[in-house]
């Protein structure tokens, strides 16, 4: 099976996600009675059209938060030495340049 690139998991999201929205919409603004009309008797309350685009900015300001917050916690301070050095750096003397400068 072929790896799916960001491009085409882009375009399988605005497939699915256009068509939620327009049907959301269209739930939204169309009365009961029509719907009655149409036979589509299973749908949530009209009081969710409010409660979902909530929820959803609640989850995204909360996670916006959360990930400022997790990253200030896990970032060394700024007077610490690691933030200069990590184990991916060669120590001061294996520089050639500098060693010969001694």
């Amino acid at each position: 099976m072929p790896q799916l690139s960001t491009e085409n998991c882009g375009f399988i999201l605005h497939l699915l996600i256009v068509p939620a929205i327009i049907l959301y919409i269209a739930w939204i603004i169309v009365p009961a009675e029509t719907l009655a009309e149409w036979d589509i008797t299973y749908y949530p309350p009209k009081c969710w059209s409010i409660y979902i685009p909530t929820s959803l900015l609640c989850a995204f300001v909360t996670i916006l938060f959360t990930s400022a917050v997790v990253n200030a916690f896990i970032s060394p301070k700024l007077d610490s030495v690691d933030t200069i050095w990590d184990e991916y750096s060669r120590p001061y003397q294996s520089f050639p340049q500098m060693a010969a400068e001694k």
